[in-house]
């Protein structure tokens, strides 16, 4: 008879074991799908960064070409002379402080 009860607690034991090592695992599991979860979110965020990284880029290179062409279409038909002369009137107007 102590045989049997020994094998039946034996077997409860393993039993315990078993569903615990199952609850183990399903922690594991779900762990491991929150960093997979989160690492999407982060590079989600990284992505966006970077591609509003680059439109600001290319927003500032786009008003560069404007101001180049500006100054270009203003300079195009001035001749030297009269650029510096007028430079040196915006020197002689200016007040410094």
């Amino acid at each position: 008879m102590h045989i049997e009860e020994d094998e039946e607690e034996e077997e409860e034991e393993e039993e315990e074991e078993e569903e615990e090592e199952g609850k183990e695992e399903e922690q594991e599991d779900d762990e491991d799908e929150e960093e997979e979860e989160e690492e999407e979110e982060e590079e989600e965020e990284n992505k966006d960064e970077e591609e509003e990284e680059e439109e600001e880029q290319k927003q500032k290179e786009e008003e560069e070409e404007e101001v180049e062409e500006g100054i270009y279409k203003i300079t195009k038909n001035v001749s030297p002379k009269n650029l510096v002369q007028s430079f040196f009137e915006v020197i002689e107007n200016t007040e410094y402080k």
